[in-house]
């Protein structure tokens, strides 16, 4: 594997940029039922076919970057959520950790680095913007108020800001890895989103919440801090509400 030099960063936009070309290609949002995992891909150039990956683990600083493609690597394996109920805005949500990327960055030295977590508490979510020729930028307004779109650099690097346009640092193309439907939903671990202290599992209600000392809760409730238990589809998975 190379040496990883390449992160990928929040740049900022004056606006939000309309959707243009053609969306024939537009990529498939996975639900319970349907996962669709794909890599997600620079066209960039100086990145131009490298993978999105969650570095999480090694990378506190940039825990986002982009490496060379593995097809089959699970940490460059990301599925589209659909975070509101219209279908306009996404998350992205890593295989190998269940990491969820979303429009909340850091400044770190001169970035503004994208974070990952494990529940959404933040953030609205990105525009999947078209940029023609299967390229799509990622934008967001995060919680101060800034709109940021996703670009791939190389550490160091600084540019300009500008609008997403094909092959800028803003372009990402989308590679399918793996559609099983049915099957792949029921090995992998549920994604389950915490909003305004009420759980969300996008795609399904069909599911329980069970607060740590066995008493189940109501599904539409909003939950008090503390931790709670979540079954969906006989995959249970923990999750810990703050104030």
């Amino acid at each position: 594997m190379l040496k990883i030099q390449q992160i990928i960063k929040c740049i900022g936009l004056l606006a939000l940029v309309p959707t243009v070309g053609c969306m024939a290609q537009k990529p498939i949002m996975s639900t319970s039922g349907n996962q669709v995992w794909y890599n997600v891909v620079s066209a960039a150039e100086g990145t131009v076919g490298m993978a999105m990956t969650d570095r999480f683990a090694t990378s506190a600083d940039f825990p986002v970057g982009v490496e060379t493609l593995q097809e089959e690597l699970a940490s460059q394996q990301w599925k589209l959520v659909q975070a509101d109920e219209d279908g306009r805005l996404v998350y992205l949500v890593n295989r190998n950790s269940g990491n969820i990327l979303q429009p909340v960055s850091k400044a770190a030295r001169t970035y503004q680095v994208v974070q990952l977590g494990k529940a959404v508490d933040a953030g609205k979510g990105f525009v999947l913007t078209g940029l023609g020729r299967g390229q799509y930028a990622f934008v967001g307004t995060e919680t101060d108020g800034q709109t940021r779109g996703l670009v791939a650099m190389q550490q160091g690097q600084t540019i300009a800001e500008e609008e997403p346009t094909q092959g800028s640092p803003y372009a990402w193309t989308f590679r399918l890895a793996d559609a099983t439907g049915v099957k792949l939903a029921q090995k992998e671990k549920p994604t389950i989103f915490v909003r305004g202290g009420r759980i969300d599992v996008p795609g399904t209600t069909d599911f329980r919440v069970v607060r740590a000392d066995g008493v189940e809760m109501s599904k539409t409730a909003r939950l008090a801090p503390g931790i709670y238990v979540v079954t969906v589809g006989g995959r249970t998975a923990k999750v810990i509400i703050n104030k």
